[in-house]
């Protein structure tokens, strides 16, 4: 990805927005968006199942990223017309 620069003496990846061009900049923050309405999903499906969050997200999204590049992708696929 043009843009992420790796630093090895940190241990983790640059991302800085200021490095990529305006489609990469969308593309990544709709991507973002995505996968927070994805995360408000299962949030709400903890609510109704009077389960906690930080114990039932780890295991649906464990579960959906062994199929998918991306949780809300899962949610996307699951509400088209097959």
């Amino acid at each position: 990805m043009q843009g992420a620069q790796h630093q090895q003496e940190r241990g983790y990846i640059d991302l800085s927005l200021r490095r990529v061009s305006g489609g990469q900049h969308r593309t990544k923050m709709d991507e973002l968006k995505q996968e927070q309405r994805a995360e408000k999903l299962i949030e709400l499906l903890c609510k109704q199942q009077k389960k906690k969050m930080d114990e039932i997200y780890p295991q649906v999204s464990e579960a959906l990223l062994k199929h998918f590049q991306y949780v809300y992708e899962a949610f996307d696929r699951s509400s088209r017309p097959t």
